[in-house]
């Protein structure tokens, strides 16, 4: 789909002097009561002024007038030749072509216009200089459509028409001709709005336009509700929406290592405006085939931001059959959420038995927003058929994807980097970095022509890394001589950047094997946001070997990998990396893989206790012990986190009999205000510490709540906790790799977390409450 804002801009500036724009806000509504009733409360009512239309084949499309019901679909044709497809909205069709005091929309498509004539030549088919006042006629300006724009002023004495000839500005393979005619101020309202809506092409990817006439609007009654509702057909997806909900994106669901899972459907009247604000409407749909097991629902809707961002309601239970199949549904609601009176409802939906999957979540914003859940309640179905036409048509586009990475050597452009292990041919230097960093070379670290020890680099392109600051790379040095002449803040002396660099400043670094010292320079070579670090170090209580490292990183996604690869980083007979030694311990116990995107560790064997950790696919947890028949593992995860994990065998897989696992003992039931209390894995937010090894005796009273920061990087930390209503706060350092236990009276905070380059600050909220026992642990991920 294209949004065109700019276009709207262009010809509402053009427009100005007629129109009175004014912003259609939701009514203000307060949440009744819930009471004894076994649902939510309930929002005020919004009518919705507009109805979307478009062609039968889906190319074009927009918002119009719910009054424009006279809508037809015909042959476009320029001097009785055939030359397209023609869309027209009005609300009389015999009235619009006889009288100009009829507004109206007419939206035309050809492919073979661009082959016979220009956009200017286009925009003059349309003549109206006998009968309008000709305004303003410009070019408009660059975006995913081009062309030009001509105003017509009092046509006949009472119409304004705008008409734009488009074409797109990557490949003008298509002509578009936009033509809007307003009478009065309702109509001159409306011209913004259609404008803000066209659609050009296939918005929604592999998805179906919507069914007006479908056996399910024959099912299920919706003549009494506020939205006009039709049917989508999506991957894989059948549902009831409201057709105000136009805009729509279809797209493969892919777990994080980009792996496809199934597909999903978001629908909404903006979807950047739903993504972006809790004020516009909206659904998402995931779904998935081929399940063997039911999924634990308190496992999939927990989210520790809508806890924070919402006040949350209750669960909810409902059973939805379509045909044969029929599907549990769970879904959590949220009332007042960003500080609005919207709601927001979290689901999953499971066949019985196990097969099919549904995940979905819709912000409601009112009445008439509830009715459109209650309706897809009513009628969601997943379609084996659709998601088969649609693996046919992804798997062609992957083929198609994968011959242009090969063609070009493109990198992957997700947002996390993807890293393999590499070793330097003597096997000294081992560590991990970007995949895309395959051009590597082993050699002698070489100082004034002589041999001083190991070295190792790696980039995408190592001449670029060696000649150019645009390019990543990373070079390692290891020398027992350069140990016995030279302390690591010698060695970083050596290296000044200053008329190619900006200094940022020195920093003290230990990790779990190295101590030493690095530097930060920053805008290297006028790369705007680049970092270039220099970190000199030894094995940790040790003067030898020294180990120099040097890495550029001229994006903010280059800056990712710096503590993936000095955390990984190992030198034969000296230094150990952090992830080798978990291995290691891992390989001395019974494991369960883990088989799901992401699994909770939680501080107790029960989903009643808080969680401390997430699990990965493919992770190896070592287990310590078990209890209810292996129903729940005591298990350390490969990044040291300590907790309990589901056993069952939809969750993980187990490498030894359950028999075999020694029984655990279990922990106390954690309390009322500790159950309330979860942070997410690998977050900046605090995890209980019940159940974990780390855990700290609080050094505060009963009355705080307490904290044991852990820096999990190598660089000091500079903590700020600011009461939010008094603005008191306090400050204070937590060391490289080490731990700061803090307590707080109860109330809301804000803080900042202050980690020097290349790492970025942390900002968040946070209420503490009266016998908080958290870890809060920050790292680089």
């Amino acid at each position: 789909m294209i949004t065109h804002l700019w276009l709207r801009r262009t010809i509402t500036l053009a427009c100005a002097a007629f129109l009175a724009l004014s912003s259609v806000l939701p009514a203000a509504a307060a949440p009744l009561p819930v009471g004894a009733s076994s649902r939510p409360p309930r929002l005020a009512q919004k009518a919705s002024q507009y109805l979307p239309i478009t062609d039968n084949s889906g190319m074009l499309g927009a918002e119009v007038p719910k009054s424009w019901t006279d809508v037809e679909e015909s042959e476009w044709a320029i001097d009785d030749e055939a030359v397209g497809v023609k869309l027209t909205a009005t609300p009389s069709l015999d009235d619009f072509y006889s009288d100009w005091g009829v507004p109206g929309l007419v939206l035309s498509y050809s492919e073979s216009l661009p082959e016979e004539m220009t956009v200017e030549e286009l925009l003059d088919t349309i003549d109206y200089s006998e009968v309008c006042d000709t305004g303003d006629r410009d070019d408009l300006p660059d975006g995913d459509l081009i062309g030009m724009y001509q105003i017509w002023n009092n046509c006949d004495g009472t119409t304004t028409a705008a008409i734009a000839a488009l074409t797109p500005a990557d490949s003008p393979d298509y002509y578009v001709l936009m033509e809007i005619y307003a009478v009065d101020d309702q109509d001159l309202d409306a011209m913004e709005h259609i404008i803000d809506t066209l659609q050009v092409g296939n918005g929604a990817g592999n998805s179906q336009p919507p069914v007006t006439d479908s056996p399910l609007l024959d099912r299920i009654d919706t003549t009494d509700l506020t939205y006009t509702y039709v049917e989508l057909r999506d991957p894989a997806i059948v549902t009831l929406a409201p057709a105000e909900y136009s805009d729509i994106e279809a797209a493969v669901w892919k777990n994080k290592d980009g792996d496809p899972l199934g597909y999903t459907l978001t629908a909404a009247p903006n979807i950047q405006k739903f993504r972006d604000t809790w004020t516009t409407p909206g659904i998402v749909i995931k779904s998935l085939l081929g399940l063997t097991d039911l999924l634990d629902a308190d496992e999939i809707l927990a989210s520790d931001t809508l806890m924070e961002k919402c006040t949350y309601d209750d669960r909810y239970t409902d059973e939805h059959s379509a045909g044969d199949v029929t599907y549990a549904v769970d879904y959590d609601w949220y009332n007042n959420c960003g500080k609005t009176k919207s709601a927001y409802v979290a689901g999953i939906a499971q066949s019985d038995p196990p097969d099919q999957l549904i995940l979905f979540d819709f912000l409601i914003t009112t009445k008439a927003d509830e009715e459109a859940f209650d309706t897809f309640l009513q009628s969601f179905s997943l379609d084996p058929e659709l998601a088969a036409a649609a693996d046919t048509a992804a798997a062609g586009d992957a083929k198609n994807t994968a011959t242009d990475s090969e063609s070009t050597g493109s990198e992957s452009t997700g947002e996390e980097p993807l890293f393999s292990d590499i070793t330097d041919d003597s096997g000294v230097i081992s560590l991990r970095a970007p995949a895309a960093w395959t051009d590597t070379v082993s050699e002698d670290w070489v100082l004034n022509e002589a041999p001083v020890g190991t070295a190792f680099s790696a980039a995408p392109d190592l001449q670029g890394f060696n000649d150019r600051w645009d390019v990543p790379g990373i070079f390692i040095g290891v020398s027992d001589k350069v140990a016995k002449a030279f302390a690591p803040a010698e060695v970083l002396d050596v290296f000044d950047f200053k008329d190619q660099c900006s200094y940022d400043d020195r920093y003290d670094y230990e990790s779990a094997n190295l101590t030493g010292l690095y530097d930060v320079w920053a805008d290297c070579g006028d790369v705007t946001g680049g970092t270039f670090v220099v970190l000199a170090a030894t094995p940790n209580g040790k003067k030898s070997p020294l180990l120099l490292l040097y890495i550029n990183m001229p994006s903010e996604q280059d800056t990712q990998v710096f503590g993936e690869i000095v955390n990984s980083l190992a030198i034969a007979g000296a230094v150990t990396s952090v992830n080798e030694s978990a291995q290691e311990e891992l390989l001395d116990k019974p494991l369960a893989v883990v088989k799901v995107d992401s699994l909770n560790i939680r501080s107790g064997p029960g989903t009643n206790y808080n969680r401390v950790g997430v699990a990965g696919q493919g992770d190896a947890l070592a287990i310590a012990g078990q209890v209810d028949n292996c129903d729940w593992l005591k298990i350390t995860a490969p990044d040291g986190v300590e907790g309990w994990a589901s056993g069952k065998d939809q969750y993980v897989t187990l490498d030894t009999r359950c028999t075999d696992i020694p029984k655990a003992k279990r922990p106390a039931p954690p309390s009322a205000a500790a159950a309330t209390q979860e942070g997410g894995a690998r977050s900046s937010q605090p995890e209980s510490q019940s159940g974990s090894s780390q855990a700290a005796t609080s050094s505060g009273s009963s009355q705080q709540g307490c904290y044991l920061f852990q820096n999990q990087l190598g660089a000091e930390l500079t903590v700020t906790f600011t009461r939010s209503d008094s603005g008191k706060g306090s400050t204070f350092k937590v060391a490289g790799n080490g731990e700061a236990e803090k307590c707080f009276d109860p109330g809301r905070y804000t803080y900042t977390i202050d980690a020097p380059p290349p790492w970025n600050s942390i900002n968040g909220e946070l209420t503490v409450q009266a016998g908080d026992q958290f870890l809060f642990p920050v790292s680089a991920e």
